[in-house]
């Protein structure tokens, strides 16, 4: 990590108590309000993303990177496979 990089994180050290909504996303798909309309209990919204393929996790609105979802205790757990590189990212 180069000093920049470790500057900015002890600057940001004092924020760590600030909350930030982090949520995991499988995919997003389009319908016509007819298929909209047309869903009911027990069917299934077919998805585009292959399974197996990491999911993509999200810190507020930002891509932050991507994770495997896993079973753990009963809940779902996502288990990080890569971060974005945020030097390289386009907020």
């Amino acid at each position: 990590m180069s000093s920049e990089s470790q500057d900015l994180v002890k600057q940001l050290e004092s924020l760590g108590g600030i909350s930030v909504a982090v949520r995991a996303e499988l995919d997003q798909t389009t319908f016509t309000l007819d298929e909209l309309l047309a869903i009911e209990p027990g069917g299934l919204l077919p998805l585009s993303r292959p399974t197996g393929e990491n999911v993509d996790l999200y810190a507020e609105e930002v891509l932050i990177g991507w994770g495997e979802v896993l079973l753990m205790d009963g809940n779902f757990a996502i288990r990080i496979a890569s971060l974005r590189d945020a030097g390289n990212a386009a907020y």
